[in-house]
């Protein structure tokens, strides 16, 4: 899924603003950056919504407006502001003009994948370490919640038999203009920055270095939620990813 272009209008902060994309990843250096997230997140009826919906500034004049290409079918997504409800009266029609009621249902995918289609750096909650979460959920996740999250599949033995392959078989990546290190994956599950021109397994990354670190783990996630929907649902609609900073 690209989301083609994307029209905001009296939306928070953004009085009128149109961006066109041509690429699964955006990386988002703009000033209003977050404002731009919350209104990709309403087009999407994405689970992230929940996060800021106290503290959405709906008008009467509020509309946001996408058009979306999913494996070359184009929609077009309009979401018009409710103040009377707080929330988004949403229309999606096909290239034909036809209503696509089916919308939201054919771009579904478990909370899980939804909060990973957005990158933001937080040290508290590293990507680095979800893998290894997976792997103990009882340890990082109350009852429940694991399988809640990721619609049921996360505690089935399908799952943990494509963690321990993707893992397994994970091959290292290189920083970005760093010929000396490479990421790795651990048997634990956690992401780790090698340097293998010293004896040293793990290197200490400056600020900048940990953000890049971070995001590299955050695509190789990515990858594997792809690999577990090859299994589960071979129609599934991969969304875009976004990155803040």
């Amino acid at each position: 899924m690209i989301i083609k272009k994307l029209k905001i209008d009296d939306f928070e902060d953004i009085g009128h603003l149109e961006l066109s994309f041509d690429s699964q990843v955006v990386s988002l250096e703009m000033p209003k950056a977050d404002t731009v997230l919350k209104a990709v997140a309403v087009i999407l009826k994405s689970v992230r919504m929940e996060d800021f919906a106290e503290d959405l500034c709906i008008r009467s004049g509020t509309s946001i407006s996408a058009e979306i290409d999913i494996n070359g079918a184009g929609f077009f997504v309009t979401a018009r502001g409710s103040p009377e409800t707080g929330g988004f009266d949403h229309d999606v029609r096909d290239s034909s003009g036809n209503c696509r009621s089916d919308f939201y249902e054919m771009i579904h995918v478990c909370e899980e994948e939804d909060r990973l289609s957005c990158f933001q750096y937080d040290e508290k909650e590293p990507y680095s370490r979800r893998l290894k979460q997976y792997k103990e959920t009882d340890k990082y996740y109350p009852e429940g919640v694991f399988s809640e999250i990721t619609d049921g599949i996360g505690c089935t033995r399908t799952f943990r038999a494509l963690l321990n392959g993707f893992i397994r078989e994970f091959e290292p990546c290189m920083f970005p203009e760093r010929s000396d290190r490479k990421v790795i994956l651990n048997c634990n599950g956690e992401f780790v920055p090698y340097n293998f021109e010293s004896s040293e397994m793990a290197v200490e990354l400056d600020e900048e270095e940990k953000i890049i670190f971070e995001m590299l783990c955050f695509r190789k996630l990515n990858a594997f939620w792809n690999t577990v929907e090859d299994v589960r649902n071979c129609n599934h609609v991969v969304w875009p990813l976004f990155v803040i900073g």
